[in-house]
């Protein structure tokens, strides 16, 4: 009796021992939190980031991160798959389990305008889908300038050009739309066909940013995390999709220095493409190496012969250019 008496005593002791050291590392670890938080919370009011807040606020902006970029993207993918879908079945609507309702894409299309787009062209549910400005099915978005505009209180405008392309037929149209997502509620605005093609970097645009956005279901996103690797196999694969289906803006993305040396009219460029179409067809992503350069990051992204490379230049991650090597 008195054995068990010692081991039962011998097992407490251990479990309070245990129960400390575990007790300061928390204490330990949460005392490191707060400081850094306190740190952060001091550095966010050093006077350059005052300054910098400052001559930027209500400005438009290039876009900075990758994640921004793609977050956007999702918006703009979520719409149109939601647009399209008024219009027939696509592949999101053949896999839902309910069967398929136009009226219920009516809706969720309807709840991702911005009211005061919604107010300004007269839009309802009921002629909603009286035009089918896009006609296409199978939505995947392409996005190839992207600005902000911002008061830094978790309300971000977006301006993005690009195409939405149908990935059966790889007919696409071009677009011009503002999302604006608040990061409070994690809620966005659609606003389509929007005429921004003077706006300049540095300029205050004639746009009124909400304090918030209402959460009505279909407007709202979650995180989207977009990996250096995820941004050079998407851009190989965009190019690609140029080179072959949209040889007019893959010209208008090659660099100045590949005109001048190869390509100094687009009737060269095409020729080349024709000449190469097999080759193109069958280019395959194998891997990259990045150089970032003060916000000018350049992807060399590889074929899986490691002999074709595509060499992407954004200029933060506002817009790109491009050339190629090796073919």
């Amino acid at each position: 009796m008195l054995m068990k008496n010692k081991s039962l005593i011998t097992k407490i002791l251990i479990f309070g021992i245990i129960t400390i050291i575990v007790i300061v590392l928390i204490v330990n670890i949460l005392s490191k939190i707060i400081s850094e938080l306190k740190k952060d919370k001091l550095d966010s009011n050093l006077p350059e980031i005052d300054e910098y807040i400052e001559n930027t606020t209500g400005k438009i902006q290039k876009s900075t991160d990758g994640n921004s970029l793609y977050q956007v993207q999702s918006c703009i993918q979520k719409y149109y798959i939601n647009y399209s879908a008024m219009f027939g079945e696509n592949t999101i609507t053949q896999v839902a389990t309910e069967e398929y309702n136009k009226e219920d894409y009516k809706k969720s299309t309807y709840n991702m305008l911005a009211p005061k787009y919604i107010e300004k062209n007269g839009i309802t549910l009921e002629n909603i889908d009286k035009s089918n400005e896009v006609n296409i099915l199978e939505p995947e978005i392409e996005i190839y300038k992207l600005y902000v505009l911002t008061k830094y209180n978790g309300i971000y405008a977006y301006f993005a050009n690009g195409f939405v392309r149908d990935s059966i037929t790889y007919d696409a149209k071009e677009f011009n739309i503002i999302v604006v997502l608040d990061e409070n509620n994690r809620t966005f605005d659609i606003y389509p066909d929007s005429d921004f093609s003077n706006i300049n970097v540095g300029e205050t645009v004639d746009f009124e940013l909400p304090d918030s956005i209402e959460n009505r279901k279909d407007n709202v996103y979650g995180y989207v995390t977009a990996k250096y690797e995820d941004i050079a196999e998407d851009k190989f694969n965009n190019i690609r999709r140029l080179l072959l289906n949209s040889p007019e803006k893959a010209y208008e993305l090659l660099t100045e220095e590949m005109k001048s040396s190869r390509f100094n009219t687009y009737q060269k460029f095409t020729e080349f493409i024709n000449n190469n179409r097999k080759t193109i067809f069958l280019l395959t992503y194998s891997n990259y190496y990045l150089n970032n350069n003060d916000g000018s990051i350049t992807f060399k992204t590889y074929n899986k012969d490691d002999k074709i490379c595509i060499n992407i230049y954004f200029d933060k991650f506002s817009s790109f250019t491009f050339d190629i090597e090796g073919l």
